[in-house]
């Protein structure tokens, strides 16, 4: 449980006693509610599931920005504070990416991005902003020796962080709260703006602690990739390029290189003139949405067919992934979580997990469990090479 619940009055959205009736970025009050609205059972980014929160996405009609006005909103402090726990049921968890050939992990593709933006220097200060448990500092520094190195996480990783990298001046704190004066070559924040409430001011943050050569690296799920991040109820905003460009150029800041790792976008940025006039990038954001409420409405769906014919059958079904349209299915279509004999997920860190009462196993697990039809709850980038890897198993795929 978050602690904060949202309450409608049927024409603003409360989070504690705060009324959520702007957008975050441009604070325009022209809101539009988005799919789904929810409140009750939802699952966290880290995979947890939380019984009293709440979906409220919203679409600024004046800029463009895309938000959840729900979830940990108001109460983040103590969310990833005392709360949040991604990827700390092992240490040698970590994220790993599917899209290419063979698995690579997003901590060594995000080290390699930025190794390239920065010409391969040998020496330099990098400041990690929400350094969880250290995963991209890791790499980094193995490869980057002569790098001094400064961090700060705000969860409970932080002390996992310090242990991991003892030469590493790690601060457990946000970003609100940590007094850095210094200025530094390189600012870095892996798969962080999605979740805090202010992603521009978060911008601005980190701007100022840049050297005015230096340079900045942020990655985060690509809404436009992404649709199951309208489930996501921890990632507070949905950005896409356009979203970051936007902020990017009022904050004084230039877009030099960007990179697609799967879902992830990697941005590589640098000083510019601030454009105090916001370029509105509502198009762009409605085609996106109009795209990803349709995509992510067939998977929920998905996993509800493949229930139906597993139960007509008397046979086992899963879901393929750990995208959150999968997790928030059973909530949104009334069945209890133990009907899904198991999530598929080719990550080995991940597999042993228990989501509800379903385990997380490899794909060797479909036929040890006599699974026979499995919905897919993964980015459409993904479904081609998915569904090629579940051909050789005779199931049903359901899309």
């Amino acid at each position: 449980n978050n602690g904060a619940r949202l309450i409608c009055d049927g024409e603003r959205w409360w989070t504690g006693s705060r009324a959520v009736t702007a957008c975050p970025f441009c604070l325009s009050q022209r809101l539009r509610s988005l799919y789904p609205v929810h409140a009750g059972e939802c699952v966290t980014s880290d995979l947890r599931i939380v019984p009293d929160s709440s979906i409220a996405n919203r679409l600024c009609e004046t800029c463009g920005f895309i938000f959840n006005a729900g979830g940990p909103r108001g109460n983040t402090e103590e969310f990833y504070g005392k709360s949040y726990r991604l990827r700390m049921h092992a240490d040698g968890a970590q994220n790993i990416n599917f899209s290419g050939r063979g698995a690579v992990p997003m901590a060594r593709a995000v080290a390699d991005f930025l190794i390239e933006q920065t010409g391969g220097a040998e020496s330099g200060a990098i400041l990690e902003a929400g350094a969880g448990k250290g995963e991209f500092l890791v790499q980094f520094l193995q490869s980057m020796p002569g790098w001094r190195a400064t961090a700060f996480e705000p969860s409970t990783a932080a002390a996992r962080l310090a242990e991991r990298l003892p030469d590493v001046r790690v601060i457990h704190g946000g970003f609100q709260d940590v007094a850095i004066a210094e200025r530094f070559d390189v600012v870095a924040s892996v798969a962080v703006i999605e979740h805090v409430e202010q992603p521009y001011e978060f911008m601005l943050w980190l701007r100022e602690r840049m050297k005015p050569q230096g340079r900045m690296l942020l990655t985060f799920p690509d809404f436009a990739r992404n649709p199951n991040d309208l489930f996501c109820v921890d990632h507070l905003s949905k950005i896409s390029e356009p979203h970051l460009r936007m902020m990017a150029r009022r904050a004084g800041l230039s877009v030099t290189a960007t990179r697609h790792v799967g879902i992830a976008l990697l941005v590589a940025l640098e000083w510019a003139e601030p454009e105090p006039q916001i370029v509105p990038v509502l198009p762009a954001a409605e085609q996106i949405l109009a795209r990803n409420i349709a995509l992510a409405g067939e998977m929920v769906a998905a996993v509800a067919a493949a229930r139906s014919a597993a139960s007509e059958r008397g046979e086992a079904f899963a879901v393929f992934g750990l995208g959150m349209a999968g997790l928030v299915a059973p909530v949104l279509h009334g069945f209890p979580r133990s009907e899904i004999a198991a999530y598929i997920d080719e990550n080995p860190t991940m597999q042993g997990l228990t989501i509800g009462q379903s385990p997380v196993v490899g794909l060797e697990e479909i036929m040890l469990r006599s699974i026979r039809h499995i919905a897919l709850s993964v980015s459409p980038i993904y479904r081609e090479q998915v569904t090629g890897k579940l051909k050789p198993y005779g199931v049903t795929i359901h899309v």
